[in-house]
């Protein structure tokens, strides 16, 4: 994951600032693992009562230095292809959460998936267990088939991506009432990406 992580920094920070547009105080939200989740973290440093519900161990190591942020690890062993905690899936039962932020191998027209059927598993449960399901990926993951479905397009609120993808996807998503989030349709002025918030600066 550290390794992918300096893979298109740029694309991921920007997805990480508009996905924060979707957060607000005292929500209580899952982050996913994944290479791009954690550039969502520096943006809610700001808000008040926030909840971090996670497996990932990349993702508690970028929020540990914002002692505001609440950070509800799950827990289990360890592994180390892909920085979580695999453990007691029953522990996920009894979990609420307002938004998951999800992550994922590739998009296509047949849903969101990935490729680790551990991975799989968790990713399905907390997006049934979301008020609102939503994928963060850059323009790379898209028409990318992978080996584990865990959600249908239809399953989403939300797609937050760095360009606006290709006509068919867009016209897709409106038709099932996806809202689709890119720098083109942005809520927000987005600074340069140069200047966006990178989660493991030292700064």
């Amino acid at each position: 994951v550290h390794e992918r992580i300096m893979d298109n920094q740029q694309d991921k920070a920007i997805i990480g600032r508009l996905a924060a547009t979707l957060v607000k105080d005292n929500d209580v939200i899952f982050l996913d693992a994944g290479s791009t989740v954690p550039f969502l973290i520096p943006h809610l440093a700001s808000m008040e009562g926030i909840t971090i519900i996670t497996h990932s161990l990349t993702v508690m190591v970028a929020a540990q230095k914002y002692p505001n942020l609440q950070v509800i690890g799950l827990g289990g062993y360890f592994n180390h292809t892909t920085s979580t905690f695999i453990g007691d899936q029953s522990i996920l039962e009894d979990l609420k959460v307002d938004t998951a932020f999800l992550a994922g191998n590739g998009v296509s027209p047949t849903g969101i998936g990935c490729s680790c059927f551990n991975e799989y598993r968790i990713k399905k449960h907390m997006r049934t267990v979301s008020a609102n399901a939503v994928f963060l990926g850059d323009h790379s993951k898209f028409d990318k088939p992978v080996a584990f479905n865990y959600a249908q397009l239809s399953d989403l609120s939300c797609i937050v991506t760095d360009r606006m993808p290709s006509n068919e996807y867009a016209s897709t998503l409106k038709s099932l009432g996806v809202r689709l989030l890119c720098p083109e349709n942005a809520p927000i002025q987005l600074p340069p990406p140069e200047e966006l918030s990178n989660p493991f600066s030292l700064a």
